[in-house]
């Protein structure tokens, strides 16, 4: 009887789950104002080649990390390393990656680096940072690499001794006090692991990240990442971590494509799928904790249109009286791609800016989702819109985006159309337009042209 309750709940879960939005950050480049110092490597020299005490060996050669080159380099060997990263990518995260941003120029300013060849620090051009996120804080917008299955640093604060590779207390300075671990009062303030479920509960659905964002609080916790289809991109990454329990847990992992079939597929040990009618199936058993990839880089366009629904239900190790439901969603849609140029404006305008909207769009459920990528505007992107209008015609404005103030860049698409305004996709009326100071209206304009038969 429980199991079929069980099995209900998932059912109900899933029967009832929102469309959700994507989630985009990005890290910042390590660069000197004046240019001398390129980035991280050029102060620390050992990073990017030989052995023994260098911090390439600290960071490769050690069991910290795995000999996974391209967390680092373009390929093994290469240099300079990555210190930053875009929206759309999952590895080359640089240092950030693991040394979260502010707290990394904190730390400098208070180890007294210098940042640049004239003695200016990172605190001499970036006085305005936000404060850094308290040590023992894990978070993937921040501190991504903690949530890769191919690296070894998990817990910033090493509570537990198992990161003190070189027999001392010193980890990773995330919040820049130069206080390591146990000395830091951030990392003794607050549990270090997360409660073995002693109750029934579902948590309301979170937007999917890129990669999973664990947290020992559970109703906090987003342990489900979903790759680059998150922010617009056009890959699915399925990753699951979670923080380690207080006791061993049993863990299951649920999938739900409503447009393919009506059945929730339960995932095996053996990475295989089960319908979850036929019962209830583990995929870890007594485990203390998750941090793995499950399906890695799945091209979207090789999965049919239409939402995917995630479920991740952790219960004590050999029951089921108790229970977290964890929920998320992405949408893989009809593959649409835009060209904007001056020329579809109305009147036409002369410019040498252009633009590119890839864009995805479940019509089933209104659920839109991209980038737009424009450049070579006479000036700062001002406004960006879609509005309403068939070809050769000026419509209102219908979806707001948020472009940066630059002649180029990215824009993130996000947004749900109504009934309404799939018919007027469906009918070639809506267009991307993005505005200047020159040119109010509209600088560049491209409009959405339905892949599909056109509607009656």
């Amino acid at each position: 009887m429980k199991r079929s309750i069980f099995i209900l709940i998932i059912f109900f879960a899933m029967a009832v789950f929102l469309s959700l939005g994507p989630y985009a950050g990005a890290y910042p480049t390590y660069q000197s104002s004046d240019g001398a110092v390129d980035n991280c490597s050029e102060c620390h020299p050992g990073f990017v080649g030989g052995f023994g005490s260098s911090l390439h060996e600290l960071h490769v050669g050690s069991t910290r990390m795995t000999a996974t080159c391209t967390l680092c380099h373009d390929s093994p060997g290469s240099t300079p390393v990555y210190t930053s990263t875009s929206p759309t990518q999952n590895n080359n995260l640089g240092c950030a990656g693991c040394h979260e941003q502010f707290g990394l120029r904190l730390h400098h300013e208070n180890a007294g680096a210098p940042a640049d060849s004239s003695g200016l620090t990172c605190f001499d051009c970036h006085t305005v940072d936000p404060p850094p996120p308290a040590e023992n804080i894990v978070d993937a917008s921040v501190r991504a690499y903690y949530l890769r299955s191919d690296v070894n640093v998990k817990e910033p604060c090493n509570s537990d001794g198992s990161e003190d590779w070189d027999g001392d207390t010193i980890g990773l300075d995330n919040d820049g006090d130069l206080l390591y671990d146990g000395n830091d009062p951030d990392c003794q303030a607050g549990p270090t692991t997360v409660p073995v479920p002693s109750g029934q509960q579902i948590f309301p659905p979170f937007d999917a990240p890129n990669l999973p964002n664990p947290n020992v609080d559970p109703s906090l916790s987003q342990p489900i990442g979903v790759g680059t289809i998150a922010t617009g991109g056009d890959t699915v990454d399925l990753r699951v971590f979670t923080d380690t329990f207080s006791g061993p847990v049993d863990v299951y992992f649920g999938i739900n494509a409503p447009a393919i079939s009506p059945e929730v597929f339960l995932l095996t040990s053996d990475g295989s799928l089960l319908p979850a009618s036929q019962g209830l199936v583990k995929w870890k058993e007594s485990v203390l904790s998750v941090n793995e990839d499950v399906f890695v880089n799945i091209p979207a366009s090789a999965l049919p249109p239409g939402t995917y629904n995630l479920a991740l239900v952790v219960t004590p190790a050999n029951s089921l009286n108790s229970f977290y439901f964890w929920l998320t969603s992405f949408t893989i849609g009809e593959q649409i791609t835009v060209t904007m140029s001056g020329d579809q404006e109305v009147p036409p305008v002369m410019t040498a800016g252009t633009g590119t909207a890839n864009i995805a769009v479940n019509f089933e459920t209104g659920v839109m989702v991209g980038m737009v990528t424009f450049s070579g505007l006479s000036g700062p992107a001002t406004l960006a819109h879609i509005h309403e209008a068939p070809i050769g015609e000026n419509g209102n404005v219908v979806i707001g985006l948020e472009p940066p103030a630059a002649p180029s860049g990215v824009i993130i698409v996000s947004a749900t159309l109504s009934s309404q305004l799939l018919d007027a996709l469906m009918n070639n009326e809506l267009y991307f337009n993005i505005h200047t100071m020159l040119n109010q209206g509209g600088e560049i304009r491209g409009q959405i042209i339905y892949p599909g038969p056109i509607m009656p």
